[in-house]
């Protein structure tokens, strides 16, 4: 039986694991609540003074990435030196929440987390 979740719970999930989330344009701090019903950005810690690398999208429901509700998520990774984290991380995710995932590089190179170009906060 698949566990029943929320894209917040997921976004909770992910930052118990010891990543940081973002838009799937890869802005920290800058989810939706309606943008992570279609995806969650997936940035790994970054170090002082530099932006984290942003290595993942995972897709909860989005026909145009093939990422189905309660059936399949779709995680895309940017940087095939990532399949390490991707392959573990997918795999946790997985069994926690019963579903199948798949996994797609999106792009050889690695991406950056995207800076903020508007305050948070006027």
């Amino acid at each position: 039986m698949k566990r029943r979740y929320s894209p917040q719970d997921v976004v909770a999930c992910l930052k118990r694991k010891g990543y940081q989330t973002a838009s799937t344009d890869g802005v920290a701090g800058r989810e939706e609540i309606n943008d992570l019903y279609k995806g969650i950005g997936i940035l790994k810690r970054r170090q002082r003074n530099q932006r984290a690398d942003h290595i993942a999208n995972l897709w909860l429901h989005s026909k145009e990435h093939g990422a189905v509700e309660n059936k399949k998520w779709i995680i895309e990774y940017f940087g095939a030196a990532n399949i390490g984290h991707i392959m573990k991380l997918s795999q946790e995710l997985s069994d926690y929440y019963r579903i199948k995932i798949e996994r797609k590089l999106a792009s050889q190179i690695p991406k950056k987390e995207t800076p903020c170009a508007e305050p948070m906060f006027a």
